[in-house]
């Protein structure tokens, strides 16, 4: 079936009702400001973080600076596309429909491009579940070396009197695959399932509260971190930080796309965070707070290790704080304090973003009916961890991530919202719509109120009857169905729908007060908006401009990555 509406042809996709929403499988409209503001940081953030240092040694503090400004502008820009997208839809306008990533593409692209943008949408957050879930338990296997010297695992091996498994340990971990040849399941695999695997099988809403956690204890990590590296701890007997480590302008510019537009990965979560935020959170101001923290962060962070480490910085810093100190290190206590807080760091930095992806699968799947509630569970949650297990020794999958990442976050997360969003500010009003007659089968007993003028754009009028009690409904002149989209009581509780008869008259059964987006009037309420008034003037072409150099910075950093430089 398709609708026709304010952006033209698009096509009826799967939605979810608003009774259904609160069920078992979804979450309510329950997520405060806070917690959405811990949501998306702890989205855009994570151990990425701390590679950053060694890039402002080699790039300066510059270029990387106008980059941070230029991939936080692109990645909240995109958001916010993402998000106007969704409520042009009809019906949509103060996001009351259950939408998620997948199905705003089908919606207006049709089935083919919703079968795409899903199987894209789930083999890279699958992926990337999977590379989070290694890291994990190699985090909690790295609490068992400085804990007891030794990390231990089950490994499979099989003989001529069939297969088998033994209990192993090593001075070192496993990462490596510094042990016997063979297959195996480290004890820190098994206890991160039993601590982590749980929790994505709760709500987007329900795992706020970890989301907390996890934004304070991130916050004070970064705190410590930054502590212990400007009062020169990195040094033994303790020293001065150099300032001169970073310079305006580095020797080698190489990793710094990759480095930094690939951490920016949120907006596939913003669908599933509308669903489920109170309805009086604002959209813009969220995502846009959002991303000034997350930036925040990351400069302070990658600029004071950067400084510490003089020229000598580790690829990435957090391996090099998780190391026992050795014997007689004059910083020894510190480092041990700051050994504990990296640990702790890591396994809630990951962790808590593990559950978000199972989340995230399970309601594109579910909402989009590709699944039952069920199957949706099990690819989103279980599969990842079943699976994950084969791929903690070696290289092979995190190549396979890191080239995912490359050619299908930036599509995900940046081109594809923009590309979207502009598409969809392209199209015309397709139709007009006929004089409403006076009826007597309007069912909402909340329909009250005179009338009040309105005005369409600049493709139809619609004239209101006096006699409507106070609802305004319209249909083309055909079999084509059409949601109402129109409403002047804010008691009203739903929307409904209405065919269009043979004689061209609109037969009216409800009222709405989700907005007038699928007919083109401007409602006297306030909608969405994806930029503040005076630059709404200017929407297509500064969506226009983002995409352009969203665009840009993928082949760039494709580019690179093909070459061999990154």
């Amino acid at each position: 079936m398709m609708n026709v509406g304010a952006v033209g042809v698009h096509h009826e996709c799967a939605t979810i009702d608003d009774d259904t929403e609160t069920s078992s499988e979804l979450g309510g409209k329950t997520m405060t400001y806070f917690g959405s503001i811990c949501l998306i940081v702890n989205n855009v953030t994570g151990p990425g973080m701390l590679v950053l240092p060694i890039m402002f040694q080699h790039s300066g503090w510059f270029v990387p600076g106008v980059m941070f400004v230029a991939v936080t502008l692109i990645s909240a820009v995109s958001c916010c596309a993402i998000c106007d997208a969704i409520a042009r839809m009809p019906g949509n306008r103060n996001f009351d429909k259950r939408v998620e990533f997948a199905t705003v593409f089908e919606h207006y692209l049709g089935r083919n491009w919703g079968i795409t943008s899903q199987i894209f949408f789930c083999l890279c957050i699958s992926a990337s579940n999977i590379a989070s879930i290694i890291a994990q338990a190699q985090c909690v296997d790295a609490v068992f070396l400085a804990a007891f010297g030794e990390a231990y695992a089950f490994q499979f091996t099989s003989s001529s009197v069939g297969s088998a498994f033994s209990f192993v340990s090593s001075s070192s971990g496993f990462a490596d695959g510094n042990v016997a040849s063979g297959p195996m399941i480290t004890v820190g695999y098994v206890l991160s399932s039993l601590l982590v695997m749980p929790f994505g099988y709760w709500t987007l809403d329900e795992n706020v509260t970890l989301q907390i956690i996890s934004f304070w204890v991130m916050d004070a990590g970064i705190c410590v971190f930054i502590w212990y590296f400007l009062a020169g701890k990195t040094i033994d007997g303790g020293g001065s930080v150099d300032f001169n480590a970073v310079p305006m302008l580095g020797s080698s510019y190489r990793s710094i796309i990759g480095t930094i537009m690939f951490n920016y990965a949120c907006a596939v979560a913003i669908p599933s965070w509308l669903n489920e935020k109170q309805e009086n959170v604002p959209v813009n101001k969220t995502i846009w707070v959002s991303h000034l923290i997350a930036t925040l962060l990351y400069v302070l962070l990658g600029l004071s290790a950067a400084w510490a480490y003089n020229g000598d910085c580790p690829y990435n810093v957090l391996t090099q704080l998780s190391e026992t100190p050795p014997p007689g290190d004059s910083n020894g206590d510190c480092r041990i304090a700051t050994q504990v807080t990296a640990l702790v760091w890591s396994f809630f930095m990951i962790g808590c973003g593990i559950p978000v992806f199972s989340i995230l699968v399970r309601y594109n799947l579910y909402v989009a009916g590709v699944c039952s509630a069920r199957w949706a569970k099990f690819w989103g949650v279980l599969f990842p961890w079943v699976v994950g297990w084969v791929f903690y020794v070696g290289s092979a999958f995190s190549e396979f991530v890191g080239w995912a990442a490359l050619l299908l976050f930036g599509m995900i997360n940046f081109i594809g919202p923009l590309l979207l969003d502009l598409y969809v500010i392209h199209q015309p009003v397709q139709a007009s719509a006929p004089h409403v007659p006076n009826p007597t089968s309007c069912k909402s007993t909340k329909c009250k109120g005179s009338p009040r003028s309105r005005r369409a754009s600049s493709a139809t009028q619609i004239e209101l009857d006096a006699g409507y009690g106070g609802c305004a409904a319209a249909e083309l002149l055909s079999s084509s169905e059409l949601f109402i989209d129109e409403g002047l009581d804010e008691d009203s509780e739903r929307a409904d729908r209405t065919r269009t008869d043979s004689s061209g008259y609109a037969r009216v059964s409800g009222c709405t007060v989700s907005g007038a987006r699928g007919l083109g009037l401007e409602e006297e309420d306030e909608e969405y908006a994806p930029f503040p008034g005076t630059l709404m003037a200017y929407h297509k072409a500064l969506i226009g401009f983002v995409a352009g150099a969203a665009i840009t910075l993928q082949v760039a950093a494709m580019i690179v990555a093909v070459m061999g430089y990154s």
